[in-house]
């Protein structure tokens, strides 16, 4: 049926004699059908991510006749909420615009938001005005925004967050729909970051010598010959996965018995059990790499210490990051050096060995998280000084979730704040973190809200 023959079917129900409840219950079970099937025939083909989660936010918006639907992180620790997708109707504002929204200046709705993050509960059909009684500024906030009441349903991915409908106006007792719809959206995204984590390597294996070895170690182990990849599933266990890896970045050195066994077992373990699990592994690994070295092998294996043959000239995407990031630096057009560093950040996006322990390689990881950290400050430098506080704003959100709010980020926040002179916001987050930033950045912080006020 076409949607007027639903329009239809629908009017004839509600002109009919059946008892009222009975009518909402067959209009109600009508119009869920048609939405779920409608959407699910719009859905089948070759959509990509976003347009499946934005059609699926519009059909949550109409089927609720609400103002707006939206996906929306919480930072809990840093009672932070940013909008991840929106959709509104014309002449409707965006909820969250294109910023975070600091859920501590809400208290009355952060102590909601918190009740049901915790419970894991849908938060029911609430009008929100009334909770913001006796906060005048919060009040007002809110009212401008139009918000006048909502409902929403938490998800869980790597933080906490709701899909929320504001100002609906139909089916106000029932979140079914909401609930269905919002696995489709937060499905959408999640296989969408898998999608990014997962690009392919930039590195041409064709490209390589005989004796070259490309590591890839970001979103996942890959090892790199002319003769073809090894992957992480290739590599028997988990514990497989790191062993090589430390051989890796000894760079030709040895790597003795006990040092391994440490870093690898528990020390409760009888000794002669773990050091018989630490043979058979390293000629385990040696066999699953043997499809790749055909000719020599990659990994020497002595009486009391392993190594990886010094033959091989061993090259990591975090080795080709640093490469990259000290090309740019010379670059004199401050423009073009920052468009350059963020295509860096986004050829090499994602986690150093996420499914690994990283209690073991926490030197590695923390290694490049500071070397990505530190092109991130200076992407944000680069923007400030070239006044794009906008482009600053969006960026902070957008590495926001994998960085972690950290003082150099809060610092660069404020600042984007000065500059687009919201002076009262940034004066509130300058007190609200003045124990993590340091005595330099709260300096320069207040001597620049002096000179704009």
């Amino acid at each position: 049926m076409n949607p007027s023959e639903i329009a239809e079917m629908i009017q004839a129900i509600k002109e009919s004699n059946f008892p009222q409840e009975w009518i909402d219950e067959i209009v109600f079970d009508v119009d869920f059908k048609h939405t779920v099937v409608s959407l699910e025939s719009r859905l089948r083909g070759g959509y990509q991510f976003q347009e499946i989660i934005m059609d699926t936010l519009g059909t949550t918006m109409e089927y609720y006749d609400a103002d707006s639907a939206l996906v929306i992180d919480i930072d809990m620790d840093m009672m932070i909420a940013k909008p991840e997708f929106e959709i509104h109707r014309e002449g409707f504002p965006p909820v969250c615009g294109t910023e975070p929204m600091y859920l501590n200046d809400y208290p009355l709705i952060l102590k909601h938001v918190q009740y049901f993050s915790l419970m894991g509960k849908a938060f029911p059909y609430t009008e929100v005005l009334p909770l913001l009684e006796g906060d005048e500024t919060a009040y007002r906030r809110i009212e401008q925004l139009g918000i006048h009441s909502l409902m929403a349903v938490p998800y869980h991915k790597r933080n906490t967050g709701f899909v929320a409908v504001i100002n609906p106006r139909k089916y106000l007792e029932d979140n079914s729909l909401l609930q269905v719809l919002s696995y489709v959206s937060v499905a959408e995204i999640n296989e969408m970051n898998l999608m990014n984590a997962s690009k392919k390597s930039i590195f041409d294996d064709r490209d390589l010598a005989d004796n070259q070895v490309y590591v890839k170690l970001l979103n996942g182990f890959e090892l790199h010959t002319k003769e073809g990849v090894v992957t992480e599933k290739d590599i028997t266990g988990k514990q497989g996965v790191i062993f090589l890896t430390l051989l890796l970045m000894q760079t030709g050195r040895m790597l003795g018995y006990d040092a391994l066994l440490k870093l690898l077992w528990d020390e409760s373990d009888i000794k002669e059990d773990r050091e018989r699990s630490l043979r058979n592994m390293g000629y385990s690994v040696k066999k699953n790499l043997t499809q790749i070295f055909p000719d020599k092998p990659f990994l020497d294996i002595q009486k009391n210490c392993f190594s990886i043959s010094r033959r091989y000239s061993i090259t990591t995407d975090l080795d080709y990051f640093t490469y990259r990031v000290r090309d740019i630096e010379g670059i004199k057009d401050p423009e073009d050096q920052l468009e350059k560093y963020l295509a860096v950040l986004e050829d090499f996006s994602g986690m150093v060995l996420p499914d690994q322990d990283h209690s073991v390689i926490g030197n590695i990881v923390e290694m490049y998280e500071n070397r990505r950290n530190s092109v991130q400050d200076t992407c944000l430098e680069l923007m400030y000084d070239l006044q794009q506080y906008n482009k600053m704003r969006e960026f902070i959100v957008s590495i926001s979730s994998a960085r972690g709010w950290d003082y150099m980020l809060i610092y660069w926040d404020i600042k984007s704040n000065i500059g687009m002179k919201r002076l009262e916001q940034a004066r509130r987050q300058v007190e609200a973190h003045r124990n993590v930033l340091s005595d330099q950045q709260l300096q320069d912080l207040e001597c620049l809200l002096s000179v704009q006020s």
